[in-house]
């Protein structure tokens, strides 16, 4: 079994207050980060219950040993919890040893606070396969040339640095491309304050055309930075780069972005593909390198206008239950159902109290679902060639947040079986 969510899938919100007091607080304390020991366990042993009562497969990429000896560092390590930022750095990595994309810890707004009124590593890069190379530097940083490659930061590796930060971020399995798209730009700076705290200067060592360098760089406030711009639009964009030639941009697959700005992906899709079908475009080019995934099944209906035939994609897609529920050490009752009602219809019972999903529209099992009437006709012949911009990576999904946490911990609570 693959666990991975799945379109419209709901997420179990585990309360994991990372606020003053306990995850049980009905009134929410004061912006500081503080916490008691008491509450400091409550929300480890709420994270570890709530995924392991949501995950269909906890132990796809670890084993039941490999889970028992993490959970017992993690329990060891919490008695010297004193704040939320340190329990981030306990919950965050045990999570992320399990291996699935869509799990997340969400700073509370007290953290977010010290975030921003930080300061923080002075360098913005891009990560790559082949290391870390500078975007650009402020302040003491600000002469560093674009391009010089980042070999260590206070004397761990670009390659250490990046397995840190992939036990921190979202990823499936031992997929690294989400984690280098999160880290890149400002990213690094903020999943660096995010591990290790404030700090106000780095020992950096550089390598350019010019040899391997070292200094020491000061720490930036935010201010330093240009303010970031707004969201890019997550409307698909179609341009003509000859009278033959398509560059299809696609930027995410997720319906909340699209119902934001009034859309919905299926149509914006199939309008693109009538003008490519239309104007007897030969070359298509399909950029999806900013594309972090989203909701299903929009990446199936987007390769169904590549293909002729259906795809089996899936053997079998499986819910643990339709209603899971975990109690926190004090006693509160935490719950979700797992599918919304347009989505119970398609689901069936089988063995051990779980379901599967029917092999029916618009979800199933197969690729080539676009829909009724005109949709049901393939644009492969079209076109001949066809160029795809991007990697494999982690989607992302909006998850649901407890009327009284600050901060909410999401599992996936259906899992995909791949197979012919």
């Amino acid at each position: 079994m693959m666990p991975t969510p799945w379109r419209r899938c709901r997420l179990l919100a585990a309360a994991c207050m990372f606020a003053a007091g306990p995850a049980i607080a009905d009134t929410p304390g004061p912006a500081t980060t503080a916490l008691t020991q008491a509450g400091a366990k409550e929300d480890l042993e709420l994270a570890i219950a709530a995924v392991e009562a949501a995950m269909p497969n906890i132990y796809w990429h670890q084993s039941r040993r490999a889970w028992a000896a993490a959970k017992s560092r993690a329990r060891a390590s919490v008695a010297g919890v004193t704040d939320s930022e340190g329990l981030w750095r306990i919950v965050r990595p045990l999570l992320g040893q399990i291996g699935e994309g869509h799990l997340s810890v969400q700073p509370s707004d007290a953290m977010n606070q010290r975030y921003r009124d930080a300061p923080r590593f002075p360098l913005d890069l891009l990560w790559t396969e082949q290391g870390a190379f500078v975007l650009a530097g402020y302040g003491t940083a600000a002469d560093i040339a674009k391009g010089t490659r980042l070999v260590s930061v206070d004397g761990i590796s670009d390659v250490e640095l990046l397995r840190e930060m992939v036990a921190v971020t979202p990823h499936d399995g031992v997929i690294r491309t989400g984690t280098m798209r999160d880290i890149s730009g400002r990213g690094f700076a903020a999943m660096l304050y995010r591990l290790r705290g404030a700090q106000s200067r780095f020992h950096i060592v550089l390598d350019s055309p010019a040899g391997q360098t070292e200094r020491n760089v000061i720490a930036v406030s935010r201010s330093a930075r240009p303010p970031e711009g707004d969201d890019p639009t997550p409307l698909p964009m179609l341009e003509w780069l000859d009278s033959r030639t398509a560059y299809l941009n696609v930027p995410t697959f997720s319906n909340a972005r699209m119902r934001a700005v009034g859309a919905n992906l299926p149509d914006a899709i199939h309008a693109l593909f009538g003008e490519i079908r239309q104007r007897g475009a030969r070359d298509l080019i399909l950029d999806l390198r900013e594309n972090g995934g989203g909701s299903e099944p929009n990446e199936s209906i987007l390769f169904s206008y590549l293909v002729e035939k259906p795809l089996h994609k899936y053997a079998a897609v499986e819910a643990r239950a339709r209603h899971i529920a975990v109690t926190s050490l004090s006693g509160k009752l935490f719950e979700t159902e797992v599918f919304d009602e347009d989505d119970k219809d398609q689901q069936r019972p089988i063995h051990n109290g779980r379901w599967a999903r029917r092999n029916t529209a618009p979800h199933g099992l197969i690729v080539n679902r676009r829909g009724n009437g005109d949709r049901d006709r393939h644009v492969k012949g079209d076109h001949s060639r066809a160029v795809v911009l991007g990697d494999v990576g982690v989607g992302r999904s909006p998850e649901p947040t407890s009327p009284r946490t600050t901060s909410s911990l999401a599992a996936a609570a259906t899992a995909l079986s791949f197979g012919s």
